[in-house]
């Protein structure tokens, strides 16, 4: 099992147990080359408006909205309808969210998302047919499924800013949902991805049932509520309005049935119409401070060691834009930490595919990478986490993370050969690093949106590797020779003299065994059955070369 870059200071707590075999993987929360928003010019009406929405002050948020429009050209109006929009609808103002929706909808075709802000409008101001019409180009534009993938059989699939993906990004992002897919002249298709946003699929099905149940398309309408609550949906009103499409069919048990489910009280029977949607909203791409207010929170949190805390406000800043790299990233990496390795896999997906549309340096690309990596590496999926390391390499072949990291996979798939030679690689890579780097002592504002971290050396552990490769396969006196230099660069690590006591033992050098455990402990090394198993054996091997004398 590879442990993440596990030297995360004070900052965030290694939850996985040190071994000797470990990967690397330098952490970039918001590093130094990331913009952050606000470098160019922003309306600060926006700005506040999409904080003041953000957390539910509607009346605040359109006010705003609307006084910064009175000075704002018509594309960065356009940019806010959406929002305008939503916030109308949750005051329940409808003709004034219909305006502002119906306007949202000519500039950002690839956004369904007011689309359907605007279906749940039409519901509720009793308007079904305007809805049923929304929420069908909806269904037929946007995939919830890995349907999608058959989509994109025999064309050629690109990002929206042009360039092409390839499989194994397509196979990446099969887990996601809300995706559309625009279809180009010739062989080309357009992948859009949160074209709607996923948090709304349940409330879409929701929506779905509940037009249906009025058209009285029965069957369709428990269908789809039903997909509702699958989907996570609010149950008691799902539950409410099955309890009503049977009444409409006359199956009184069926409907106390659903009742009964959501209350143990008496619920008389409903006869309503749709009084409740629980929709979110989503702050596309909007240029202000608010990821910027978000991540001072999430550097706070982090000093704490508050990661849970830390990662709801990463997950606020997708809010306001989802497209982050540096936010994807930063919540994978969280994410590994706390050994959620799907959820990890799911962000680090949309780093790597945001990566092209914003400037990334070579380093976090490549980070990104060996994040990604590591993930395939736990979940033993180790042809992927080759072709991860590889794509570290084609970035800088010399990196000497990815050299190390290719070495762990191939000695578990059982190639010395090849492990031997990456970890050989490492140790060349990082020595010409070292030698050629000079030292640069990082500005003020760079520390005041970095976290600091320490880097492991590779050759370190790769000398470590090494040794256990050596020690496999009984070529003793090499497994020593990598274990002392590895002591000679870091000499107060604990790990190579437990490796030295084992070698020892091995050579029958007994009083030098135990002096290298001894060593071990001192500097901290953590005693476990291993620990205490070799000391046992220490022990015993003494004693049989000094039996007690006899009198």
């Amino acid at each position: 099992m590879i442990v993440t870059n596990s030297d995360k200071n004070k900052y965030v707590k290694n939850r996985r147990t040190q071994i000797p075999l470990a990967i690397l993987m330098l952490i970039v929360f918001f590093s130094s080359n990331q913009t952050i928003p606000g470098a160019r010019y922003i309306n600060k009406y926006f700005s506040q408006a999409d904080e003041e929405i953000l957390f539910g002050e509607y009346d605040k948020a359109i006010a705003h909205y609307l006084k910064g429009m009175m000075s704002a050209s018509w594309r960065e109006e356009a940019v806010v309808f959406d929002d305008l929009g939503y916030a109308y609808l949750q005051k329940k103002e409808y003709e004034e969210a219909k305006k502002y929706l119906i306007q949202s909808l000519g500039f950002h075709r690839e956004n369904f998302n007011p689309r359907f802000y605007l279906a749940a409008v039409y519901i509720l101001n009793n308007e079904i047919e305007l809805a049923a019409e929304q929420l069908k180009i909806i269904e037929e534009n946007v995939y919830f499924d890995q349907s999608w993938m058959a989509k994109t059989s025999g064309l050629t699939p690109q990002k929206p800013n042009g360039k092409i993906i390839k499989a194994i990004e397509l196979e990446r992002i099969k887990k996601e949902k809300g995706i559309f897919l625009e279809k180009k002249s010739g062989s080309k298709i357009i992948i859009h991805l949160d074209a709607f946003d996923e948090r709304n699929e349940g409330a879409f099905y929701f929506a779905q049932g509940v037009v249906c149940k009025i058209n009285e398309e029965f069957d369709e309408a428990q269908r789809k509520l039903f997909e509702a609550l699958e989907a996570n949906y609010n149950e008691r009103e799902v539950r409410l309005q099955l309890a009503n499409l049977y009444l409409k069919q006359n199956k009184k048990d069926e409907a106390e049935e659903q009742l009964k489910k959501i209350s143990s009280q008496v619920i008389p029977f409903p006869d309503l119409h749709p009084t409740k949607f629980d929709v979110y909203h989503r702050l596309k791409y909007h240029e202000n401070y608010l990821i910027a207010a978000l991540h001072g929170t999430f550097l706070k949190e982090l000093q704490k060691g508050e990661i849970d805390e830390a990662i709801k406000a990463l997950e606020k800043s997708l809010v306001v834009d989802e497209r982050s790299f540096p936010i994807n990233h930063n919540l994978a990496l969280l994410y590994y930490d706390l050994e959620k390795i799907e959820e990890a896999e799911t962000y680090c997906a949309k780093a790597l595919w945001y990566k092209d549309f914003q400037k990334v340096s070579k380093d976090d690309a490549a980070g990104c990478h060996d994040l990604m990596g590591n993930i395939f590496y736990v979940q033993r999926r180790f042809d992927k986490a080759l072709r991860e390391f590889n794509n570290m390499l084609e970035i800088d072949k010399k990196n000497a993370t990815g050299h190390y990291n290719l070495g762990i996979v191939y000695y578990a798939l059982g190639d010395n050969q090849n492990a031997e030679q990456k970890w050989r690689k490492a140790i060349e890579y990082e020595q010409v690093t070292s030698r050629s780097e000079k030292e640069r002592v990082a500005s003020k504002s760079e520390l005041d949106v970095s976290v600091i971290v320490r880097k492991k050396s590779i050759s370190f552990m790769s000398y470590m590797a090494l040794s256990q490769l050596y020690l496999k396969r009984n070529l003793i006196e090499k497994a020593a020779e990598e274990c002392k230099k590895a002591i000679s660069l870091k000499p107060s690590n604990p790990q190579p003299y437990l490796t030295m006591a084992k070698i020892s033992i091995t050579k029958e050098e007994i009083e030098k065994a135990a002096s290298y455990i001894e060593k071990y402990l001192y500097l901290g090394g953590k005693k476990d059955k291993d620990v205490d198993s070799l000391l046992n054996l220490i022990k015993k091997r003494k004693k049989d070369k000094n039996p007690p004398a006899l009198y």
